[in-house]
């Protein structure tokens, strides 16, 4: 926020001005981001989550762990004890296969 409501903003990454003549910025809801001056906020895609309001981008899920739905806030772990694994950013997990 800027004291002074003579100057426009651009708003920064993870913030979004969606009227005109506004110099305020609004944070992108947890599971949405944005990029520098934007008018809106974007979903996370399958295999990344912003865990916090106002995220400047939408993290890879960690190896071991998936996302497989829109707008995610956390990534959910793979299963050990039915064989299943992901690697960074996976939106699902896969079964092993015997070598």
């Amino acid at each position: 926020m800027i004291s002074d409501a003579t100057t426009c903003v651009i708003c920064p990454a993870g913030r979004y001005q969606n009227t005109s003549a506004s110099y305020l910025c609004d944070s992108c809801p947890a599971g949405e981001t944005s990029e520098k001056g934007s008018a809106v906020c974007e979903s996370c895609v399958p295999g990344r989550y912003a865990a916090s309001k106002a995220s400047e981008v939408c993290n890879q899920c960690e190896p071991g762990k998936y996302q497989d739905g829109y707008r995610s806030t956390t990534c959910l772990e793979c299963s050990s004890s039915d064989h299943l694994y992901s690697r960074e950013g996976d939106p699902d997990c896969s079964h092993c296969i015997a070598l």
